[in-house]
């Protein structure tokens, strides 16, 4: 697979980065159920990139 890179890295590092920044500001909430397809469109990537950030943000919950 083909991972397409930013200056900040891979659109799944930008995701990542993305939906850590949004937990520490609480605009997401602890214990607050996620949803791939939305933190897709709230990102403006594809699903494929917030696929991985996302499993990872389930393992921590």
């Amino acid at each position: 697979m083909l991972a397409l890179h930013t200056p900040e890295g891979t659109l799944a590092d930008v995701a990542s980065t993305k939906l850590t920044q949004a937990i520490i500001t609480g605009e997401l909430l602890q214990g607050q159920k996620l949803n791939e397809a939305e933190l897709a469109e709230r990102y403006g990537i594809g699903r494929g990139p917030c696929a991985k950030p996302y499993a990872n943000s389930k393992e921590c919950a």
